[in-house]
This record gives C-alpha cells, structure tokens and sequence, in this order.
C-alpha cells in the first residue's frame, strides 16, 4: 500500500513551468525539477528563481545538476508501455526482427525465443535475470519500477574493464581496484556496498528531521493565515465602526473619517505585507519540503546505485539546508488594531487608532488570539513620543495626530503593559573620496543579528587616498576589495534593497559615528538623486550620531581620540578592520551596547531627516565662511534652512534676518554676512 508521503511515479514527469512532460531534467538546490529550455527561460543573469518555492540557485546554467534519476525513470516507464503495447516490440538482435518474448533485465534487451538461446550461450551469468513479457506484463508500475531497480554492475570511468567496488572516504570518490592501487592505497576506504548503505541511512535519518520541521512550518503557516484573516476582519470592524460614529457626528468633523481610514489603511497595509511576507517565506520552505521528501522517497523506493551516486551531494545538500530552517515565531507578530473613542480634544472626536502588542504569554496553546481584557485607561499627548517601555504604536499619520498611551487599569483583568525596545539599525558608507559630492561604494548595516552588506559600481574614479584606506579600487569594470573581486550593483539596486531592509524591522533608529557630517549629507544626496527620500522618511524614526555622544559620555583623557577605531580600542580590546563599512558597523553595535549615557543625552545627539537636510542647505554658508560649523548646527538642529533664510531676507531686506536669528536665541553680526550674501 502506498504512504501519505509517496507520489505517483508519472507525476515526476511533469514540468510544473510549461506543464509538459519534462526533458532533459534540471534539479535545482530546492530539488524541484524543470526542462532544461524553461529553466534557461527562468536565468536572470546570477542563477534560477525557483518559480515553484522562490529559492535561488545560483551559478551558470552550465552547473545545473542533470536529474539522472527522474530521466532514467522516464525510460524505465517508457519501456514497461513498450511491453505492454506489443505490437510495437521487436526483437533486437534478430536479423528477423522477430517478436520477442524474453527480456534480459542485466542488459535491458528484448529478445525472440532463438536469439534467447544464443544469448544465454554467450551471456551465461545473464541467465537468472531473464523475465518474460507476459511476466512483466502483469506487474503494475511500482513491480515493474522495483525489478528493474536490481543491482548492476557499475564500471570505472578510468579503468573501463573493471568494476566499481570501493569507496574512498579521504578523496569522496567511487573506486575499482586498479584506482586502489595506483593513487589512493593509503587512503581510508571502504567496500561500495556498505558506504551506499550508509548513504541511504542518513537519508533516511535526514529526512525524518526534515518531516519533524516540516510539522512545525505547517502549524506556522496556519497561524499566519489566522493573523492575516483576523487583521482582515479586524480591519472591517473598524470600518464599520469609524463610519457609524462619522454618520453621528457633526459635519465639521467629516474630514476626521478621511483621516482615521488613512491611519487604518497604513497600519494594516504594513502589518498585512510583513504578514504576508512571513507567510510567502513559510510557504516557500514548505514546498522545499515537500519537494524534498517525495524526490528523497521516490529515490529510496527506486533510484539505482548510480543514480544514489549522482545526486548524493545536492540531495544531501538540501536536505541540511531544510533540517536547519526555522519556523517563525508567529506569536510576536500578534497584533491587533482597535479604536478608542476621545472626547478630550473636540478636533478628536472621532477617536484615533490604536495598536496593542499581544504578549506571547498571554496567548493560550494552540490559539492566536488573547481571551477577554479590560480596555486599559488612554491619556492623550499631543507631539509626544512614545516611551521605550510603553505599549503603544503611534498610527503613522499627520503631525495633527495624538499619540494615545495605554496604561494598565487596577482592574485584576487588565493585560500588563509590554515593554517594546527601540529598534536600532548601526550603517556606514565607503566612498570614492572626502569631496562633498562623492560616489557610495559600499553600504553596510547591522541590526542584532539581520545584516545588510552591498557592494555599489560607482561613477567617478576612486581617489588615491580613499583606495589606500578603504582597499577598494576599480579596474577594468571590475571592483576590487584588497585585491578580491567582488559583486557589485547599482545605486537604484542597493537602496532599494536597503529600503526592504528597513522596512523589515519597526521604524529603527538609524545609528552611526560622524554622520551628521558625512555619511548621513552623502546618503540624503543619494535618496533625493532616487527620489527616495519620502521612502527612507517613512520607515525611520530618525539618526543618532554615536560621535557627537561619545564626545559627551567619554572623558578625553580616556582615548587618544574620538575616531571609532579608537573607541573600539579603548573601551573593546581590541582592533578591528577599520574602513571595511561592514566590520565598522559590527564594531560600532558592540561599541554601543557598553556605553553608559542617559534618554537625555542620547536624545540631544539625536536627529531627523528634515534637520539633516536643513544642515545640508546651510554648506554654501559654510564654504564662504559666512557661518561657522557650531552655529551651522545649532540652525539647522532648529530646522532652518536656506530657503528660509532667503525667504525671511526678501520679505523683508532691513531687518528680517536679524529679528529671525534673535527670536531663536542668535546675536552678533552674523546677520549682516547673511544680508550681504543674499544681496549679491
């Protein structure tokens, strides 16, 4: 009787691209199989995308491992419709061409009643395998697949007269005696038998591991797809639930609607991707899986030796790659949306969205979904940030929207607050020189244990001193790093990768050393030449220079200076390869988990994106020695840029520059360089 796992023989010979019988079968490293024509349709440039589970197999075309196994069962099945078809057969070695009624299953020939007589005279060990058709005519495929699976002789490649019968374990290569003798007699070897034995056996172990893990991705693709259906009807509750109240309340506060279904519109779009993200890489193992199992099974059941030979280093390849996946904690992404009525500010009447982070424990086995709590008592903050140990998202909306707090009511239901620690993502960029208007060459970021490493093609030459520090020279089209070539893209190809990255994770903190001077103006130019910039904004909380906070936390006369490498000496041990961005951000993550500083002075060397573009807008001030570096700062920190500046001159020429700079704190005579400036 056939088990749940084993799949019919013929539905091997179908290429799920092209839904045709398969020829010329290609196994990729997800052990799915295709023609070789749909897979050379399927290359794009560095490998295959699987179009079954999206796992890439990279490489030429030229190193696509031929399926030997599922090839040679076509012919094998081939030949048992041959049998069965009989007015088809013909003897083969007949000058006749006569009927046959014989086949030899050592030779796979078809053979009439008197060339049987000859063959068995010139073939006399070939006797005990001779079958008859009307035998193999009775068997059902599987019988037929089995018999046919017997044992052969398997020749040396090198030594074509003599048999394989060795295994050598030093070299992983199959042997015959003559090979023993002339190249590996002192190596460690063993009969042929007992290594494909062996094989088989740790096939079969592998496999009841993959079968184990495969238990668990199913149980995690369920409880994605409960999320993603709980989120749906969720977010139509809601719905329903905003538009009774806009139908109830007054007509000023229509425009309220609008804004609460964008809020709900954002938030559940971007759980729903990451969801379905989750989902789509669950899905893709699991078909790996499948895939694994029934291949695996199948050439268990009836592969030959040589075919077990063929496919033993991708098969076992796979199958380790399966055994060490794991499942997604589905818990930590339960969340829900919910809405809380405000009447505390009329222009919120309507309310604002909420989102509460489940907590793992509070989840019963086997369920997704938390059993009834009391609603927790909101305190509404406007322009305030959530705490780090607070247990509410801001809805990404408007600089109008409130952020709602959700603190723990005394009642014994109420769920306890969820402390949610502020996600830190730690890059640095390598460049073509110092100039202002330098090329990216390397982007590195680190965040825990998810990294981010892309090598960029730059436009401009490298400069002789930044090739001397980083190691990276370009030549030929081809980037070097310290003579290594390595893979490069485009500007458009890393940031949007780098984008993806960041959206990964939960509006992070983009953290690095002297950003605020250089990495962080370099990467701005690279966002607006993109038109990426309103992208970049969406997913980031903001930067944090560790630079300028070193500078307030570590006393001087505890470090020869304030460069990263020196810090890492001083407070770390130890060396580290300065100027590769991605051992930088290593080092610079490690660094920042034993510094000691307070909320107050992390958040004074702490910035948004709009206060790096207003520093960025000042730099011709800079460069014509109108302002200097410190007040530079100070400007831009109050989001004052150039437009400003220019604006407040031609509105008024006599003293609109002078009263701005004193109404934020400025005097001196930097007014009038600012007026001569604008006058020119």
């Amino acid at each position: 009787m056939a088990t749940g796992s084993e799949v019919k023989v013929e539905e091997y010979f179908q290429c799920l691209i092209c839904n045709q019988p398969v020829t010329k079968p290609k196994l990729l490293l997800c052990l799915h199989t295709f023609c070789e024509d749909c897979v050379q349709k399927e290359y794009h440039g560095r490998g295959v995308k699987c179009p079954i589970c999206g796992m890439m197999t990279n490489g030429d075309l030229t190193c696509l491992k031929d399926n030997v196994f599922v090839a040679n069962l076509q012919k094998k099945v081939k030949k048992q419709q041959q049998i069965l078809a009989s007015n088809e057969l013909r003897c083969v070695s007949c000058e006749d061409s006569a009927s046959p009624e014989f086949m030899c299953l050592e030779c796979d020939k078809l053979l009439c009643t008197k060339c049987l007589h000859t063959h068995q005279v010139l073939m006399t060990d070939h006797k005990k395998y001779v079958q008859t058709l009307g035998t193999l005519r009775k068997l059902d495929s599987d019988e037929f697949l089995k018999i046919l699976r017997r044992p052969k002789h398997l020749f040396c490649s090198t030594h074509d007269d003599q048999q394989l019968s060795l295994y050598c374990i030093t070299c992983s290569v199959w042997l015959c005696v003559l090979c023993l003798v002339l190249e590996h007699k002192d190596h460690n070897c063993c009969g042929i038998r007992k290594q494909i034995a062996a094989q088989k056996n740790e096939f079969r172990e592998m496999l009841g591991t993959v079968e184990e893990n495969e238990r668990k991705f199913s149980k995690t693709q369920g409880d994605l797809e409960l999320l993603i259906d709980k989120l749906n009807s969720g977010k139509y509750n809601m719905e329903e639930l905003i538009r009774a109240r806009v139908t109830a309340a007054i007509e000023k506060v229509k425009e309220e609607e609008d804004r609460l279904l964008n809020e709900l519109k954002e938030l559940h779009s971007a759980r729903i991707q990451k969801l379905q993200e989750d989902l789509m890489r669950t899905e893709n193992v699991f078909k790996r899986m499948s895939a694994s199992k029934s291949l695996v099974a199948q050439l268990l059941r009836y592969a030959t030796e040589q075919e077990v030979l063929e496919l033993q280093g991708s098969i076992k390849s796979a199958l380790t790659s399966l055994r060490e996946e794991k499942p997604l904690n589905v818990q930590m992404a339960n969340t829900v949306i919910d809405f809380q009525e405000c009447w505390v500010y009329p222009e919120k009447m309507l309310g604002n969205l909420i989102i509460t982070k489940l907590r793992p424990e509070a989840v019963p086995d086997g369920m997704l979904r938390l059993s009834g709590h009391k609603t927790p008592t909101l305190y509404v903050k406007e322009n305030s940030q959530l705490p780090e140990d607070g247990v509410t998202e801001k809805a990404p909306n408007d600089a109008n929207s409130a952020v709602l707090i959700a603190e723990p009511t005394n009642d014994e239901d109420s769920v306890p607050p969820v402390s949610i620690k502020e996600t830190m993502v730690f890059f640095d960029l390598e460049t073509t020189g110092l100039e202002k208007f330098c090329d990216i060459v390397q982007l590195s970021a680190v965040s825990g244990e998810k990294i981010f490493d892309k090598y960029i093609m730059p436009s401009k030459p490298m400069t002789v001193g930044a090739a001397a520090i980083t190691g990276i020279q370009v030549m030929n089209g081809v980037l070097y790093h310290k003579g290594e070539p390595q893979l490069t893209c485009t500007l458009q190809d890393a940031m949007s990768a780098f984008l993806q990255f960041l959206q990964s994770l939960d509006r992070p903190l983009l953290t690095g050393h002297n950003i605020w001077k250089f990495d962080g103006p370099i990467i701005l130019r690279a966002w607006e030449k993109l038109c990426m910039k309103e992208q970049f904004d969406k997913c980031v909380s903001g930067f944090l220079d560790t630079y300028s906070l070193a500078r307030d936390i570590v006393p001087r006369s505890e470090v020869s200076s304030y460069r990263q490498s020196d810090l890492v000496k001083a407070y770390l041990k130890k060396d580290y390869e300065a100027h590769n961005a991605i051992e930088d951000v290593k080092s610079l993550q490690e660094l920042y988990s034993i510094l000691k500083f307070t909320p107050e002075q992390k958040q004074k060397n702490q910035f948004s994106l709009s206060q790096l573009e207003s520093r960025v807008s000042l730099q011709p001030f800079l460069d014509d020695k109108i302002l200097f570096f410190q007040l530079a700062d100070k400007l831009a920190m109050q989001e004052v840029h150039f437009e400003k500046l220019k604006l407040t001159h031609q509105q008024n020429p006599e003293s609109g520059l002078k009263t701005l700079l004193q109404s934020l704190g400025f005097s001196g005579p930097t007014y009038i360089r600012l007026s001569n400036f604008f006058s020119r």
